[in-house]
């Protein structure tokens, strides 16, 4: 502190070095005596007006003496004090923001370390804006759901995949050059209104190429592939630091996928549904040959015969066609449609909410994020030979009840940060469990007649969750906050499953008089 003092009285008073070094000083022999207050009033103190000095002058004026340097590397920012309890953190970040800008020290600008935050894209106002990225993601993803949907019906599963992956390469490599931060938003929207699309295609696609005795099986598979790509994400994003990088990483790997472009197969049961017989027959007899097995000429038959049947009564009934007022015909499935609607909002609210979360908890956010993915994979294992045994409702109400339980937990314990860590990862065991069972039981509960259209109903109230969950994390910043609201509608949610029928072993109704009660 001493040679500070004295270097300090070098330097002549009236020259903006003097008064940058001066307020420099303050700060430093400031943080000494804080140190030795109570612990209030250093939190009240944290509060008190910031020395105001410019960006330029700091930058001009750096200090280069090594044992000024010494002393000053325990300072963050030339204004803030340096204090690794957790408390501070956020107090930290809010007031650089309220500074207007956030000064870079010296040799901060490396690519190893320059995250989204450190550079000008957020430096005011940061977490707002990352926020607000997040929800216009969500609306981004909420509206390319609703195109995709429509593109799958009407060219087909295969070449609207392809559309859409084409738009996210172009949108996740151009975030990588993005100049200021309302370009890099406007591509994030770009790459928003593709994921979710993208995300449903390894969900749909499989379940309508195999029989309904491995459907299920094919659904665990893929959300396995998702949990793993969560983990090997936490990995790259440790590893590349530098965002413009991790766009690259990210983003330009998935050209591979349009080699698929000559070896992804359509989906047969829509070329049925469009009336392409013939390319249906195609791709049946190369799945029959990777199968070791061949159409024979009476299955060919049988099928043309069933197709022509099918294709008669769909021209003998155009005129009638179902739409979401049929979901609420009658008192019962009007009953089921409100509360699956209700419980695919809470699942992908609470799902899309714990992974953003996973960062702001205490400790490492790398292995924070790491350990959100990896949770996942052991509910897997028991998944199956649940549902089996105890069925889809029991295992989907468990699973709620579990999650939310544990969430609501957190306000308790929440000075207990590693208690904190232990309860979030059993909270997102159980809504991974949750979101996977959800989807076959809701498929399960609708008649076929209004099956898709109930399916659709509850995947796009599901998006929504993805727009509002963002800002409930903001305004939690530094609580467990954000964990009791996703405990408390996680618990609705698994208790309003009890007012829902049973599935396992029954009959899937084909029309609104064999509705399952």
């Amino acid at each position: 502190m001493l040679q500070l003092f004295k270097y300090t009285n070098l330097i002549q008073k009236n020259t903006p070095y003097a008064k940058n070094m001066k307020a420099l000083s303050n700060r430093i022999f400031g943080e000494v005596v804080r140190e030795t207050r109570p612990r209030s009033l250093r939190t009240v103190k944290m509060f008190e007006e910031e020395p105001k000095y410019k960006e330029e002058s700091m930058i001009k004026y750096y200090p280069r003496h090594v044992e000024l340097g010494h002393l000053t590397k325990h300072l963050r920012d030339y204004g803030l004090f340096r204090d690794e309890h957790e408390d501070y953190k956020e107090e930290q970040i809010r007031l650089r923001a309220l500074r207007g800008k956030v000064y870079r020290p010296h040799g901060s600008g490396s690519k190893k370390s320059k995250t989204l935050l450190d550079t000008e894209l957020l430096i005011c106002e940061s977490h707002f804006r990352l926020t607000l990225a997040l929800v216009l993601f969500g609306i981004a993803g909420f509206i390319g759901s609703y195109v995709f949907g429509y593109c799958q019906d009407r060219i087909g599963r295969q070449p609207s995949f392809f559309i859409y992956l084409l738009i996210e390469c172009i949108f996740g490599i151009g975030t990588a050059f993005a100049g200021n931060y309302w370009i890099w938003l406007l591509f994030r929207l770009g790459v928003g209104f593709t994921v979710p699309a993208i995300l449903s295609t390894p969900y749909v696609l499989p379940i309508e190429l195999v029989g309904p005795k491995y459907r299920t099986r094919c659904s665990i598979y893929s959300n396995i592939a998702y949990s793993l790509g969560l983990v090997l994400l936490s990995g790259i994003v440790y590893t590349f630091k530098n965002w413009h990088y991790l766009a690259l990483v990210t983003s330009a790997p998935f050209l591979l996928y349009f080699i698929y472009v000559w070896h992804m197969p359509e989906s047969p049961r829509w070329l049925l549904s469009a009336g392409r017989f013939e390319e249906a027959v195609q791709i049946l007899k190369k799945m029959a040959k990777v199968n070791g097995t061949r159409l024979t000429e009476d299955h060919l038959k049988q099928l043309q015969k069933n197709f022509s049947s099918d294709r008669g009564n769909n021209l003998s009934t155009k005129s009638k066609q179902y739409g979401v007022k049929d979901l609420f015909k009658n008192k019962d499935l009007r009953k089921k449609t409100i509360i699956i609607t209700f419980i695919w909002f809470t699942n992908t609210s609470v799902y899309v909410g714990l992974s953003y979360y996973a960062p702001a908890l205490s400790g490492d956010k790398y292995l924070n994020f790491f350990l959100a993915g990896v949770v996942e994979l052991p509910t897997y294992i028991v998944l199956w030979p649940s549902m089996e045994r105890y069925g889809r409702r029991e295992t989907l109400c468990s699973s709620m009840l579990i999650g939310g339980i544990a969430c609501l937990i957190t306000f308790i314990v929440s000075r207990r940060q590693s208690l904190v860590l232990i309860l979030y990862c059993i909270g997102k065991m159980g809504i991974s469990s949750s979101y996977v069972v959800l989807p076959l039981f809701a498929s399960e509960l609708f008649p076929t007649v209004v099956r898709g259209i109930g399916m659709s109903v509850g995947s796009v109230a599901g998006m929504l969750g993805p727009i509002f969950i963002p800002v409930i994390n903001y305004m939690g910043i530094g609580s467990c906050l954000p964990l009791v609201i996703m405990g408390v509608l996680l618990v609705l949610g698994g208790l309003s499953s009890l007012l829902l029928p049973e599935t396992k072993n029954v009959h899937l109704p084909e029309t609104f008089d064999e509705n399952v009660t």
